[in-house]
């Protein structure tokens, strides 16, 4: 009841997830799904929103960390953005190029934004992440912030999106699609 008043900071009133089994060739999969007639835009990503396994980590300012909070993260491609109607507020999501070629890029919550570099512009900022090995990454965009796990207590106030490597895709993708979602479920 609670998770149908509250706002989830995106949309899946048109979106279906597809979870798999390893094994399937992802990139022909990717392919063979955009190209179903009312199939809008499709995802992959290494966990969805709301299923509470989003991994925590401590980001930074810098790497002395003199602003350092948790902040969940997930792996994402580029198209993540906009399957799920996130809006982007600053700079730019991160593009299929750097994704390819491993660039130390992220995507943040405007949450995160505010609480590290309080009334300044975050865009080419370098973010610290805790992860092993801790890694240094230059912000490109800010995202509105996301309801990641129930119970809701509210749009989550730190997060960080990272790309999604291409040679270790995940099985997890999410659709957004257009007309009858039944329908559209079956042809899927």
């Amino acid at each position: 009841m609670k998770l149908s008043s509250t706002p989830l900071g995106f949309d899946v009133s048109q979106g279906l997830f597809l979870g798999l089994r390893s094994g399937v060739a992802i990139p022909q999969l990717w392919k063979t799904l955009s190209e179903i007639p009312g199939v809008v835009s499709v995802s992959n990503q290494m966990t969805e929103p709301l299923y509470n396994n989003y991994r925590s980590v401590s980001v930074s300012s810098s790497p002395e960390g003199p602003s350092r909070l948790m902040a969940g993260f997930n792996l994402v491609s580029p198209e993540y953005f906009k399957t799920l109607g996130i809006p982007l507020l600053l700079g730019r999501i991160f593009t299929s190029q750097e994704v390819s070629s491993k660039a130390e890029v992220a995507v943040i919550s405007q949450p995160t934004a505010q609480r590290l570099w309080p009334g300044q512009d975050p865009i080419g900022k370098q973010l610290t992440i805790g992860l092993n090995p801790t890694r240094t990454v230059l912000v490109v965009g800010v995202v509105g912030g996301v309801v990641n796990k129930i119970p809701v207590d509210g749009i989550n106030a730190n997060f960080v999106y990272l790309p999604l490597d291409p040679a270790k895709p995940s099985g997890r993708f999410f659709l957004r699609v257009e007309g009858d979602l039944g329908g559209m479920q079956r042809a899927i």
